[in-house]
């Protein structure tokens, strides 16, 4: 979901002193432990979380002043602030429903493809409501406001366009032909694991499960994965791009940057705690405890100065 750019501007290079330096043994603590490494769908469906909590919470604050900061801006200033903080990896406009479909059903998917609707033309562009809205006139504002305001039925918006491109053969199957479901959440909980019929499974038991999918009691696993990297996409852009608001126009950083709320670089947990740990070096490296800072190989910066961290649509 991100990359790291490297800066124009050269970092500076740590000094190797020459005298042997002695370090009294400390006792080890809990946060001296690397964690393990989360699966990949619990890391997605946890930060996809994440990112809609700061999200919520920044919108709240400076929904107002980001958005008639970026109204203010003429149609080259909107689509160079898009293809900047995308590294130009966004698309310029909506890609046919075939070429999805094979960018989607590649042995590694290109899963930013399933936010097929997310692109500079569209993004750019006007929306559809009547002025009774609580955000400016702009496609890019009114996804926003949706999304901060009206978490949980955007949320059902996303499933529920995954299932339809399901159905339709728009977004193929994620589970090499084997009946996967997950559970619908209950109100205030998070998506769980999927569950996975193998090919020993009873036939009847099978198609039991394939019925409940049909009528909408279960959701289809692979829909579920391509609506969690929906939100992840459509959430990554609005924090990044807030985050330029904060240093362009407020001339701060913000408290919890994009790169911070991506995760652990070992293990992809949390970084919100008080034992995470953030390299002064290169400004985009978070962790959730030194032990991860550590296994990573990261207790010296091996980036070598400052860089910056993109949201990379391909």
């Amino acid at each position: 979901f991100c990359t790291i750019m490297k800066n124009d501007r050269k970092g500076r290079k740590n000094k190797v002193p020459t005298a042997q330096v002695v370090e009294k043994p400390t006792q080890t603590t809990e946060s001296d432990v690397a964690q393990e490494k989360q699966d990949q769908w619990t890391s997605n469906i946890l930060l996809a979380k994440r990112l809609e909590t700061e999200f919520s919470a920044v919108y709240q604050m400076y929904g107002k002043g980001f958005s008639e900061w970026w109204n203010a801006k003429n149609q080259g200033g909107k689509m160079g602030l898009l293809m900047n903080v995308t590294h130009s990896s966004i698309p310029l406009k909506e890609l046919p429903e075939g070429e999805i479909r094979r960018l989607l059903g590649q042995p590694n998917p290109l899963m930013s493809r399933a936010l097929y609707d997310y692109n500079v033309q569209s993004l750019c562009s006007t929306c559809d409501c009547d002025g009774n809205v609580d955000h400016l006139n702009g496609r890019l504002l009114h996804e926003m406001a949706e999304w901060a305001i009206n978490t949980e039925k955007k949320d059902q918006q996303n499933i529920d366009l995954s299932i339809e491109c399901r159905n339709k053969g728009i977004f193929p199957d994620l589970f090499n032909g084997n009946v996967a479901f997950v559970m619908p959440p209950d109100e205030g909980e998070l998506m769980g694991s999927p569950n996975v019929f193998n090919n020993k499974a009873p036939e009847s038991e099978v198609n039991e499960f394939r019925e409940l999918i049909e009528q909408g009691h279960l959701y289809d696993a692979s829909a579920v994965q391509f609506a969690v990297s929906r939100k992840i996409f459509s959430l990554s852009l609005f924090v990044k791009l807030f985050d330029e608001y904060q240093v362009q126009v407020r001339r701060v950083a913000s408290k919890n940057p994009y790169e911070r709320l991506v995760g652990c670089r070992h293990c992809d947990r949390s970084c919100e705690a008080e034992t995470s740990k953030f390299c002064s070096t290169c400004k985009v490296s978070w962790f959730c405890c030194r032990g991860c800072m550590a296994a990573a190989g990261h207790m010296r910066c091996p980036l070598g100065g400052e860089q910056d961290i993109k949201v990379i649509f391909n």
